[in-house]
């Protein structure tokens, strides 16, 4: 979704994006273990029209976004919940091709995003026999706190290169 300012080279997009990564199979002891992570982002951005004309426009974007994570991990008779949320940046380059009047336009562009959550926390967790090398700290025995897997904070890192290609339409 995307507002351009008339007379102006500035437009704000809302970027929200979904995403689901589950995986299961047997532990080296012949367990069952069961990953799995899913959550949302919005990035409000910021997109510079730098140069353009009728059939081509070039562009660069910057935006702040708000992460938010949730999963499970099951590990035999052992499971805990947990979720977390951070904040993050992005920016990007890319170019409109634009065809039948400017109307239509084919996108290409290619973001660098930054976004960690750098710890998160247990919602719910049940039995305390996970696998060495793995979960070592659901709970303290009195309430939930902070995961760890191997004695260290479980992260969730969603950074990366993203690269889109795409239709926009202008309405004008």
């Amino acid at each position: 979704m995307q507002y351009r300012y008339s007379n102006s080279f500035l437009a704000v997009q809302l970027r929200p994006a979904f995403f689901l990564q589950s995986e299961d199979g047997n532990a080296s002891n012949g367990e069952d273990y069961e990953y799995g992570v899913s959550g949302y982002t919005i990035f409000p951005v910021a997109k510079f029209h730098m140069l353009e004309d009728d059939s081509i426009k070039f562009f660069t974007t910057i935006g702040l976004g708000f992460g938010y994570v949730s999963g499970e991990i099951v590990e035999g008779p052992a499971s805990v919940e947990f979720s977390g949320t951070d904040i993050g940046y992005q920016v990007g380059l890319g170019a409109e091709f634009c065809f039948l009047g400017g109307f239509h336009c084919l996108t290409v562009e290619g973001n660098y995003r930054f976004l960690v959550i750098d710890r998160v926390t247990a919602d719910d967790f049940s039995g305390t026999n996970f696998d060495d090398g793995s979960i070592t700290q659901p709970n303290d025995g009195r309430t939930a706190g902070e995961v760890e897997f191997d004695n260290r904070d479980l992260r969730i890192d969603l950074s990366g290169i993203q690269g889109l290609v795409g239709y926009v339409y202008h309405f004008k």
